[in-house]
């Protein structure tokens, strides 16, 4: 399945130099995991993993057809069309792997055990080797931007395809990757195949390195949000409107952002006693930092994971459970996408499109930048410049019926119109299939 690869005598010696290191660097590694781990326990769980040794399953029994790398939340969520569609097809032999716990906690809530969930080890030769020999997957695909030397020379020496799916590659990783060139063009090089969401993207693989890349589009536009989580979200929606209350939802706030916008949020939420604010952080960790930074501002603070049955009409609310999104995008008038007020890259936008919100994000959102481009272009998204310009179009907004539902209609027809990347997926990955189970 994969072509010949022809190293310079330069590429060679720096691929045996970067597996020596990442040999030397295991002791490092432990010391991270240990390090992170003071603050998030989750690190120190299915440590073993993180080496490549692993339990033995009804999974690795089994001869796992399909391995998906979901990294973390963000490509968790991603990767769902297809997860879902893989795991009804080969089920009990689909794999998923993580590299933050974060991640895996996302991909269990939405999965559950339709899947066998892992952490992808740290990309020594020795480790990558014991993963793949461990589960023995058909197809491994790579979410994103996922690109690690090892794994793709131990896939290629045990004749597994690896496809990097939903592609993207952003000005500064392009950039990098061409600074690292002689590690880099090998490892590009390596992919059976990239499917990439843009004409850019794909241009910007082919300069890596990478020798088969398609165009399909963002898989994101096919993410399906929860029925009954949109539904019950819905309903408390009414109940909030009929209380007069209109619903500001902070979705995905990352680190510093939460201080930043709440500091600027702050004299609107005291002058309109109608304004709800619910904040939904990114990461679960920063759920008691964020819950004391509101009880600081507003006395009382409600939070969703206390079962609340007033969390509806709650004026200030905190998000702090995980795999619920679609709930509070349901619960929302308008939706302040984190991630993009400082520069984090930015958070998917396209879920409170097709919930039909009105999205606003902020300047820093170069991890999206085709989807917002194409969302503000459609009229989908407001992107502002900060949050001084955030202050000023919610007070021209937010209490005008007319604006919201333009915004809305515009959300859920720019969703819908850019679905389809799941069947081009799924078709080149069923070729894969078939040429290696002949």
């Amino acid at each position: 399945m994969n072509l010949p690869l022809k190293l310079t005598v330069a590429e060679k010696l720096v691929q045996k130099l970067y597996a020596i290191a990442t040999v030397l660097a295991v002791p490092l590694v432990w010391i991270y995991l240990q390090q992170r781990a003071r603050k998030e326990a989750n690190y120190l769980q299915h440590w073993k993993e993180r080496f490549g040794h692993y339990a033995v399953t009804d999974l690795s029994r089994l001869s796992t057809v399909v391995w998906i790398h979901a990294v973390s939340v963000g490509e968790t969520r991603a990767a769902a069309p297809l997860v879902e569609h893989l795991a009804q097809q080969f089920p009990g032999r689909v794999l998923l792997s993580y590299i933050t716990p974060t991640g895996r906690l996302t991909g269990e809530a939405l999965f559950g055990n339709k899947v066998k969930h892992v952490f992808l080890p740290w990309d020594s030769p020795f480790a990558m080797r014991r993963f793949l020999a461990h589960f023995t997957p058909k197809l491994g695909i790579l979410m994103e931007t996922e690109l690690w030397p090892n794994l793709l020379i131990q896939a290629q020496k045990a004749c597994i395809p690896i496809i990097l799916a939903n592609g993207r590659l952003n000005e500064k990783s392009f950039h990098k990757a061409v600074g690292l060139r002689l590690l880099a063009r090998p490892a590009y090089a390596r992919l059976s195949c990239v499917m990439a969401q843009s004409l850019l993207d794909a241009q910007r693989f082919q300069l890596a390195g990478a020798r088969e890349v398609k165009v399909l589009g963002n898989l994101k536009f096919d993410l399906s949000l929860d029925s009954a989580q949109l539904e019950q979200g819905r309903l408390d929606h009414i109940k909030a409107q009929a209380a007069g209350l209109s619903t500001l939802l902070l979705a995905s706030t990352r680190e510093g952002e939460e201080t930043v916008l709440l500091k600027a949020l702050e004299p609107l939420l005291r002058e309109d006693s109608k304004l709800r604010l619910i904040v939904v952080p990114r990461r679960p960790q920063h759920f008691d930092e964020v819950a004391l930074h509101l009880s600081k501002l507003f006395k009382q603070v409600c939070r969703r994971s206390s079962g609340d049955e007033n969390f509806a009409l709650a004026r200030i609310a905190l998000g702090d459970t995980l795999g619920e999104m679609a709930y509070y995008l349901g619960s929302s008038d308008m939706v302040v996408m984190g991630g993009g007020w400082l520069p984090h890259g930015g958070s998917n936008p396209i879920e409170a499109c097709a919930a039909g919100c009105v999205v606003i994000v902020g300047p820093h959102m170069f991890n999206f930048a085709q989807a917002t481009a194409l969302g503000v272009q459609a009229g989908a998204l407001l992107q502002l410049k900060g949050a001084t310009e955030l202050i000023q179009t919610l007070y021209q907004i937010r209490n005008n019926p007319e604006k919201l539902s333009a915004y809305s209609a515009c959300a859920l027809s720019f969703a819908a119109q850019h679905r389809g990347t799941l069947q081009g997926s799924l078709a080149i990955i069923e070729s894969y299939l078939s040429a290696v189970e002949k």
